[in-house]
């Protein structure tokens, strides 16, 4: 699920160290034009890994994923939009992203990880109680994955003391799976049920701070690819709704919030770790340098060699890295169509944000204080 994901992206997002091949494919169905698009990103990536590794190496550091083009069976098993294929020298992943990409292999010090701040930014994890005379059950999901995850069975009647009893009971133990869930990220409830099972749950609900949300006076398993449709619609809307909030930020700062535009000057900030919220357009690139130390910046016109990367992506890590909050838009999103804008604190009245989360438009990767 969406936790396991997250769990998953982290050591992508927060690795800088050595080479790293970074490759994003698009995914028709067709297993032969992911082997082609595979084969493209081979030898594209030998041309950036030559001045720097010798034959063997190249083979050797390309060999995890020429046995992952070769593999039909494997490739056929991913199912979304897209893949995106990450290798270091020690590490090798194949992600499936339920999102249309741009066709990309780019070798740096660091992974590309637009789309996979994208991806995040666009799904959200939520949980769905169905409740009906007679049993409540609990399902987990988020934008693209679905499952059931408990069942209770209870008397069909509540309207004795020993049947509202067991039902009570039964709403206790729903209770504690919840609680589970909510441990380390407080989930979107989504409540299907009429409300003689739905007050008294909601009663009994310890967790104050879960966002429930009745979707529904009525629950039935027959019903419940609609109910999940439902859902969906919502937090898609939400997401959006998100960014547009984001975006009004930067068109009209409050709180005395410094608005800065100046790439140079956004990567200095951001090294220094003062940028509370970053902005940047996710259907661009400029390729560069960024030095992680004193924030300069070389841009190039393109992708010259294994240390350029997407200077925009690099910012965005490092923002994430000291705490700040990134967003993503469209370049035509952002006011006046800049690329990259940045709220910064300033520099005599705050300190630099500590290094303890990663926070991508409201959805946060937790990690222990570096």
């Amino acid at each position: 699920m969406l936790s396991l994901k997250i769990k998953t992206m982290e050591p992508l997002l927060e690795s800088q160290s050595g080479i790293h091949l970074t490759n994003y494919i698009k995914n028709s169905g067709c297993v032969s034009d992911l082997k082609k698009q595979i084969q493209n990103a081979i030898e594209l990536a030998q041309k950036h890994l030559a001045p720097v590794m010798t034959q063997s190496l190249i083979h050797k550091f390309l060999a995890p994923i020429k046995r992952f083009q070769q593999d039909s069976k494997l490739l056929k098993s991913f199912k979304e939009n897209s893949i995106g294929i990450f290798r270091t020298k020690n590490a090798f992943r194949a992600l499936s992203l339920p999102l249309e990409v741009e066709t990309s292999c780019i070798v740096a010090d660091s992974f590309h990880v637009k789309p996979l701040l994208k991806w995040i930014q666009i799904d959200s994890e939520f949980l769905l109680l169905g409740l009906q005379y007679g049993s409540a059950n609990l399902y987990q999901g988020n934008l693209h994955d679905f499952k059931h995850i408990d069942t209770r069975i209870y008397s069909q009647s509540p309207y004795n003391q020993k049947n509202q009893e067991h039902l009570n009971e039964t709403l206790e133990l729903l209770n504690d799976s919840i609680l589970n869930f909510s441990t380390k990220k407080i989930p979107i409830l989504f409540l299907a049920g009429n409300k003689e099972l739905a007050q008294p749950f909601l009663k009994i609900l310890r967790n104050k701070n879960i966002k429930v949300t009745l979707i529904s006076h009525s629950f039935n398993e027959l019903r419940l690819l609609d109910l999940c449709s439902q859902i969906r619609s919502t937090l898609k809307a939400n997401a959006q709704k998100n960014v547009e909030k984001t975006l009004a930020e930067f068109r009209h700062p409050t709180n005395g919030n410094q608005v800065k535009r100046k790439i140079s000057t956004i990567a200095k900030a951001a090294v220094q770790g003062r940028i509370k919220r970053l902005l940047i357009a996710d259907d661009i690139q400029l390729f560069g340098k960024l030095n992680g130390k004193s924030g300069k910046i070389k841009l190039h016109e393109k992708d010259l060699d294994h240390e350029d990367d997407d200077i925009l992506d690099d910012i965005a890590q490092t923002v994430l890295a000291h705490g700040g909050k990134v967003t993503l838009a469209a370049k035509n999103e952002i006011p006046r169509k800049y690329p990259i804008m940045a709220i910064i604190d300033n520099p005599l009245q705050s300190q630099p944000l500590k290094k303890q989360s990663i926070d991508i438009n409201s959805e946060s990767l937790k990690r222990s204080t570096k």
